[in-house]
């Protein structure tokens, strides 16, 4: 599948052959025997093909038996093969908790409600949250309870203010 996907990549930027040959100084056989599945380029070039095509290595991988073969022969599972975007979907839950939480402390009742339930879910929860994260969410808990009384007080409880008669 390499093979039709460098094809695929090369048409699609409308270069022939010689021209893709000549920007990544490369024989135009060479080329053609990586389009026709008779050899595969080294990585380096694979990367050079992959800027030049504007595609990503993983997307002109994508599909290619012998690739696949090889992962099947030394046992790689689906789950060996993509722990980093695991590790991205993570990464974006921690930064949508921490800027949740820091919003909502912009808006005192609201910033309450959403910390408390933050900071349970990150003690209580099944995942497990890094110290800095539960001090973060603390902290803005912390923050918004202080501006919800700073608003109550001055709407209702007036402590701390003096009345002269």
């Amino acid at each position: 599948m390499l093979a039709k996907n460098l094809k695929r990549a090369r048409r699609n930027k409308e270069y022939s052959q010689e021209q893709v040959a000549t920007k990544l100084r490369i024989t135009r056989q060479a080329l053609s025997k990586w389009e026709n599945g008779h050899a595969y380029p080294d990585v380096i070039t694979l990367k050079l093909l992959c800027d030049l095509y504007q595609v990503s290595i993983d997307e002109m991988l994508k599909n290619d038996e012998i690739l696949e073969m090889k992962q099947k022969e030394i046992g790689l599972k689906e789950e060996d093969i993509e722990p980093s975007k695991k590790e991205h979907v993570k990464n974006d839950e921690f930064l949508f908790i921490i800027v949740v939480t820091i919003t909502s402390c912009l808006i005192p009742f609201l910033g309450v409600a959403v910390s408390l339930l933050v900071f349970i879910r990150a003690i209580k929860g099944q995942k497990k949250y890094s110290l800095s994260i539960k001090l973060i969410v603390f902290l803005c808990l912390i923050l918004s309870l202080v501006n919800s009384f700073i608003i109550l007080n001055n709407i209702y409880f007036h402590i701390g203010e003096a009345t002269i008669s």
